[in-house]
């Protein structure tokens, strides 16, 4: 039985560990792909602000260049000194046509590059004059030296000349290179490598370059120009957001997607798995049960009958109502249990003659020397009729004790006794005794004659041996369950080897010549009435320094 439940614990323990790695499978894989997800668009997102990087510097140079072209920078000096006739000026206009027509073309991703001159309000420009009048935005930038800004979706770079100058004179004149529109949607584009992933550039105003929906406002909302990746709720999509920031040029690639449109095919994947590993566990499991099922609720039954008569109860019986091989079983089993059940019956009954007879005997062999020293006491006290009366009034009490034929006694009684006796102990041998007993035990019920052996003992080899020794003490109190019945003296004692000796002695299962009579008395009538737990216990007396002896009466449940 056990061992067929436990094999079915095991499968149960499978079943639940099999789960366990498909969760772990699961999680796993998913973390892995969204690892690799994540890894390629940041890879790609890398790449697209290193190409916008490097357009950036790219541009930076040519408008230096352009910047520190002799003809472009001493163009104004010359006008102001008035040193240019009109054929000469016609010239060097073109030249600088020229220069920057060649700047704009040699380099891929440019839309113009214009020059302006503030103090004559002249302007150059690959654009047509047209473009240039229809929107002259760039005569409003005022920023000195090296500067990135935007003009709606338009990206520009400006430098002013002199770009040291830190006065609060106009510049002489400013370089202004436009990027392409379509340059930057490239660069945006080659952020996105992954189906349904989005990208946007943010201009150093803070607003996305082209034209963006809602899903992009909140997004820019909600991150920073630190922010390189996190995770956002927008809408109800949880996004993965990867965002890189160039400080130079003040722009932010920000590439995201949505990681519940990329994980939905494998959650499904791995939730079918998930499914149909279940289904089949499932499925051996039922089978499993269905195949034991007869057979473990006839065990359940065999054990449980089993378990009753191991609690005592034979009148215990099994309906045979199975047509397998149980039935066989079942009534074998009945018959075991009638059999038992007559064999108990008829060893109680050996045992409780047995008992008696014991217990019989173990009273007879109490000393009775007692007897003969107590008449010899009066006998030497005869001329003291004070203390001839009062022996002989405590031996008729002890000896009145001793014949009665009870089997159990009241506390109080056995105290009593107890008194008697180490009352004539006192007056025989100059003893002093004490007796402490807490009144509400006075009325439990006992063995007779366990306590007078105790303080026996104690006199004859405790107080006897040993010189000045005079004290004995009797003490019975309360414990969480029952009580405890103890006698001490302030005699020789024992150490710890002789302590255990005593111990083994007491405890054999017959008596040797010699070897403590009445403790060895004491100790088998309580085992043997009470149980092995009311057994005798010797220790030292950290009372009075002398021997302890007690013993425990168990309180009725």
């Amino acid at each position: 039985m056990k061992k067929t439940k436990n094999f079915l614990y095991l499968f149960g323990v499978f079943l639940v560990v099999v789960l366990f790695l498909v969760i772990v499978l699961y999680r796993y894989t998913t973390k892995e792909l969204s690892d690799s997800y994540t890894k390629s668009a940041e890879n790609q997102l890398i790449y697209a602000n290193n190409n916008l990087a490097e357009k950036s510097r790219e541009v930076e140079l040519l408008a230096t260049s352009v910047l520190t072209d002799d003809t472009v920078r001493f163009f104004k000096d010359k006008m102001d000194a008035g040193t240019l006739d009109d054929y000469e000026y016609v010239q060097t206009i073109k030249k600088i046509r020229e220069r920057i027509k060649q700047v704009q073309y040699n380099s891929i991703g440019i839309e113009a590059v214009q020059l302006y001159w503030p103090s004559q309000d002249l302007v150059l420009s690959t654009k047509s004059k047209e473009q240039i009048q229809a929107d002259p935005w760039f005569k409003d930038i005022k920023v000195k030296g090296r500067h990135w800004g935007n003009h709606g979706n338009t990206l520009y770079f400006s430098t002013s000349y002199p770009y040291v100058d830190l006065s609060d004179e106009t510049p002489d004149f400013f370089v202004v290179i436009e990027l392409k529109s379509s340059y930057l949607r490239e660069i945006k584009d080659s952020s996105i490598n992954l189906h349904d992933s989005k990208a946007l550039i943010r201009l150093p105003d803070g607003t996305p370059l082209f034209d963006s929906n809602k899903l992009d406002g909140q997004l820019l909302n909600n991150i920073s120009l630190t922010t390189k990746e996190t995770e956002l709720t927008v809408k109800g999509q949880k996004l993965k957001v990867l965002s890189r920031y160039n400080a130079n040029n003040g722009l932010q690639v920000i590439s995201y997607f949505d990681m519940g449109a990329y994980m939905g095919p494998v959650r499904w994947i791995n939730g079918l798995t998930l499914f149909v590993t279940f289904l089949i566990l499932f499925l051996g499991m039922l089978v499993m049960y269905l195949f034991y099922k007869d057979i473990l609720s006839q065990l359940e039954i065999l054990i449980l009958k089993f378990r009753k008569v191991e609690n005592g109860d034979l009148s215990t019986r099994i309906e045979n109502k199975s047509n397998n091989e149980f039935r066989y079983v079942f009534e074998q089993f009945n018959q075991m249990v009638t059999g038992v059940d007559r064999l108990l019956l008829s060893l109680n009954s050996e045992y409780q003659r047995r008992d008696t007879a014991e217990q019989k005997q173990l009273q007879a062999q109490i000393n009775p020397h007692f007897l003969y020293n107590s008449l010899f006491y009066i006998i030497s006290v005869a001329e003291n009729p004070k203390a001839t009366r009062a022996m002989a009034t405590h031996l008729a009490e002890y000896y009145q004790y001793r014949t009665r034929a009870k089997d159990l006694v009241l506390l109080e009684e056995e105290v009593g006794f107890a008194r008697s006796y180490l009352s004539i102990m006192a007056m025989r041998k100059s003893i002093f005794y004490e007796i402490h007993v807490e009144e509400d035990l006075l009325d439990e019920m006992l063995l007779p004659l366990l306590i007078q052996p105790l303080l026996e003992n104690a006199i004859h080899h405790g107080i006897e041996e040993k010189e000045g020794a005079h004290r004995v003490c009797l003490n019975i109190y309360k414990l969480d369950s029952g009580y405890e019945v103890s006698v001490e003296d302030d005699g020789k004692g024992l150490n710890d080897k002789a302590i255990i000796q005593l111990t083994k002695q007491i405890n054999q299962a017959h008596q040797k010549n010699g070897q403590s009579i009445g403790l060895w008395n004491v100790n088998h009538r309580l085992i043997n009435f009470y149980g092995a737990n009311a057994h005798l216990c010797i220790e030292k007396s950290t009372q009075l320094g002398g021997l302890k002896v007690s013993f425990k009466m168990q309180g009725e449940d």
